[in-house]
């Protein structure tokens, strides 16, 4: 789950391009700078639907997705822009559950008292300490966006009334990095990957990550930088190719560097489609696979109604959280099948003391007889 902000530019994003038509949904996830029918597509799909600025028909990863009239009248500077930012904003259910139960005090609590409530006095479930900050850092700045209570600031993570956002970066554009006023790049570079959290991007010759808030995309055709004096060419400067790099003819190396020390990924530089299929669903697969590692643990367990819920527990924690689960119902003669996430109901941060817990929570919510906007 991440604020309105980032979700009113990830509409921008689909309006820019397609309008108000149905995308398919490996489109729409490219659009958004990630791999198609990725866990982390899904999680930013479920995310942007919670707020009500896109529609999913469709079930499965035959799903479409459009952009809502609620999203195009934000991003378009409708009369009723303030209204529709405030629906956006409310519309994720523990974003109007909190705001309901403070609206009357005309303000939210000190962030301390916000995070002390969710961690231990929520009496429909309390937070995960390693979830509770992000979810109010996206709460707080969702509210603020939209002008709700006190503190208000509406150029926040969005451009003020009447302005556009910059072109949002995807892989495969053109791009400079301009840091405190300075280009770096002498000519611009391409995409070549964006981590899950957007907050960075990889271009062409450079190890590390740079800020995505601090690139533009350029078309590399137009760049004043080509009519400028080139500095000559350092002749000692010898680093060593791509192929040498990996150590094999071919391949590439991939790299992400957590707290415990970095991860290497060593693969074929071109895959073919099937390969590609095969490659996407061990990728995402490796996060169950490193939570069993570290201790944690993963569970599916069958609904008395039907269906399937999928359950986690991370390392440390003897507690379970929801992650999705699948259902199924009937278009006519027709089964249909679709997946409900925890991210746009609220549930992802609720801690159970057994999956028999989290089974009787998932079945006191209503079931949907046809796909919701929040099944994804």
């Amino acid at each position: 789950m991440f604020g309105l902000g980032k979700a009113v530019q990830k509409a921008k994003a689909l309006l820019d391009k397609d309008g108000l038509h149905d995308v398919a949904l490996p489109v729409a996830q490219e659009r958004w700078g990630y791999k198609r029918l990725s866990a982390a597509g899904n999680q930013c799909l479920a995310a942007i639907a919670a707020y009500g600025l896109v529609t999913v028909s469709g079930a499965g990863d035959n799903r479409q997705v459009r952009v809502a009239e609620r999203a195009r009248r934000i991003i378009k500077d409708a009369p009723d822009r303030s209204d529709c930012l405030r629906d956006a904003a409310l519309s994720p259910s523990l974003h109007k559950e909190l705001w309901d139960k403070y609206e009357s005090e005309g303000e939210l609590p000190s962030r301390e008292n916000l995070r002390k409530y969710l961690l231990w006095n929520r009496p429909s479930g309390t937070f995960n300490e390693d979830a509770v900050d992000k979810f109010i850092d996206n709460f707080t700045s969702s509210l603020s966006l939209a002008e709700i209570g006190p503190n208000r600031n509406n150029g926040l993570d969005l451009e003020p009334r009447g302005g556009s956002t910059s072109n949002t970066v995807q892989i495969g554009d053109f791009v400079q990095w301009t840091s405190q006023g300075i280009e770096q790049f002498t000519d611009p570079r391409r995409v070549t990957g964006i981590p899950d959290d957007g907050e960075w991007a990889f271009v062409e010759d450079s190890q590390a990550g740079v800020p995505m808030s601090e690139l533009t995309v350029v078309d590399p055709l137009k760049s004043d930088r080509h009519e400028q004096r080139q500095p000559p060419v350092n002749p000692l400067h010898n680093p060593p190719s791509k192929v040498e790099a990996t150590g094999k003819l071919g391949m590439v190396n991939e790299r992400i560097t957590l707290n415990e020390g970095a991860v290497d990924l060593t693969m074929p530089q071109k895959l073919g489609r099937d390969s590609a299929q095969d490659f996407q669903e061990w990728v995402d697969d490796l996060p169950n696979r490193a939570n069993r590692r570290a201790g944690g643990a993963n569970r599916s367990v069958p609904l008395p109604s039907g269906g399937t819920l999928h359950l986690i527990s991370y390392p440390g924690s003897d507690k379970w959280q929801i992650r999705s689960y699948d259902f199924s119902w009937f278009a006519g003669a027709q089964l249909m099948m679709a997946t409900v996430h925890a991210v746009p109901n609220g549930w992802e941060s609720i801690e159970f003391d057994a999956p028999e817990d989290a089974v009787q929570f998932v079945e006191s919510k209503p079931r949907p007889s046809v796909v919701p906007a929040s099944a994804m």
